[in-house]
């Protein structure tokens, strides 16, 4: 039986591959290729299971990365809402204030003869 190879490794990510293929060796036998086609169909298979777990595990990091970037964005995006409501408003006490002076300013506006009365 002969075996050939061929690997691939990815150094940024950091993993690395192989993949074998069985050979029927040297004058082979009606069973001899049969074993061989047998071992690299099952090699085939594992490879195959082994990258739909690999793209699986890749899939969940992506949305878990994306669910967690959404609700940072919502979050953000409701703190950024509060603050140009609380600059639109001016501030619920801001104009609590200006509302008091300017019904001072009116009734002091209407009462100078009524004071100036009063002085004499």
């Amino acid at each position: 039986m002969v075996a050939a190879g061929d690997a691939v490794l990815a150094a940024a990510v950091g993993k690395g591959r192989a993949h074998v293929t069985y050979g029927p060796g040297a004058n082979p036998t009606i069973e001899s290729r049969l074993e061989a086609l047998e071992k690299n169909v099952t090699s085939i298979h594992e490879h195959i299971s082994q990258t739909q777990k690999e793209m699986d595990e890749e899939f969940q990091k992506t949305a878990d990365a994306l669910k967690r970037e959404e609700q940072s964005r919502q979050a953000e995006d409701r703190a950024i809402r509060e603050k140009l409501e609380a600059t639109g408003t001016g501030g619920v006490h801001i104009s609590a204030i200006g509302a008091l002076w300017l019904f001072v300013g009116v009734i002091l506006s209407t009462a100078a003869t009524e004071l100036a009365e009063l002085l004499k």
